[in-house]
């Protein structure tokens, strides 16, 4: 069994329940800003807001959300073709 198997899961549960999908980030006042830095939270709260609120997302933050997806997507693919020789033997 893998060491980081205990880390993932800590780090996936703090996301979980550091991501506004039931409550808006507005309740927080300033301090729900830092909740946006989140890559999912923009994202979410502009879907709320244009559901619920009827109002048009915040476009810096999806931004964000949107530029820090690819620049994960990106790096995971070449973090991937970096190990993908060696990939199916430590399986």
């Amino acid at each position: 069994m893998d060491s980081r198997a205990p880390l993932v899961e800590v780090l996936l549960t703090f996301g979980i329940f550091f991501t506004p999908v039931f409550y808006d980030v507005r309740m927080l006042g300033d301090k729900g800003k830092w909740l946006l830095l989140n890559p999912a939270a923009p994202i979410l709260d502009g879907l709320g807001a244009c559901i619920a609120l009827h109002q048009p997302p915040q476009l810096p933050w999806l931004a964000y959300g949107f530029g820090f997806g690819l620049v994960a997507v990106v790096g995971g693919y070449v973090f991937f073709k970096h190990l993908e020789p060696a990939f199916a033997e430590s399986i």
